[in-house]
């Protein structure tokens, strides 16, 4: 797998649970971009994609801790490895059979949530752990996403981004994302334009 940072730990992508919530609201808390919601909030959320799988898509990027109750760079949380074993989601986006994580489900470094409606998929929202920045996090989640529309009959993936946001912008367009326009004011604290931005599906990263 590609990444965009050194590292020595792969970066693995699979579906949220309701066990990783602890760690997805601490990584939101300490991202101005992250959407803030409350636990109870994300777990609406889970319930759907159980109910509706084709609807919507949560999905965490993950990575084994050099040792059992680490501190993680810019954010305090647990290190402690899950019991659970659910299925694990490659790069492509492809669900993997049980135990096709043997080396467990390890710490989270990050999130993506997205949505699916007649052929158009929208990306909520991807997140990275402030300590796990620039290790190909944001674009495994990415793939993961892209990944998940495509099996769900999406034709195009849209997304929208603060006009600050460089980074992220940087990498959606090295994704294969075009520019589609700006929507002025539409965030608030502090009050910014969007940046509007799509691509087709499968996705092709820019050369």
């Amino acid at each position: 797998m590609e990444t965009l940072g050194r590292t020595s730990q792969e970066v693995r992508v699979r579906p949220m649970l309701a066990s990783d919530l602890a760690d997805v609201v601490a990584i939101a808390a300490v991202v101005p971009t992250a959407p803030h919601w409350p636990p109870s909030e994300f777990l609406r959320m889970l319930d759907v994609i159980q109910a509706q799988p084709g609807r919507r898509g949560a999905w965490v990027g993950y990575g084994e801790p050099r040792s059992a109750g680490a501190e993680v760079p810019g954010l305090v949380v647990p290190m402690v490895r899950r019991k659970q074993q659910p299925a694990a989601v490659n790069p492509s986006g492809r669900i993997g059979p049980p135990g096709a994580d043997p080396e467990g489900m390890g710490v989270v470094w990050g999130f993506a949530m997205a949505s699916q409606v007649a052929g158009i998929a929208e990306l909520e929202a991807v997140v990275t752990a402030p300590g796990f920045r620039r290790r190909g996090v944001g674009a495994a989640l990415l793939a993961a996403t892209a990944g998940w529309a495509v099996a769900q009959g999406a034709e195009r993936l849209l997304l929208e981004a603060r006009a600050s946001n460089q980074d992220a912008l940087r990498l959606y367009r090295r994704m294969g994302f075009q520019d589609d326009g700006v929507r002025p004011g539409y965030y608030n604290n502090p009050v910014e334009d969007a940046v509007l931005l799509s691509c087709a599906l499968p996705m092709e990263r820019n050369p």
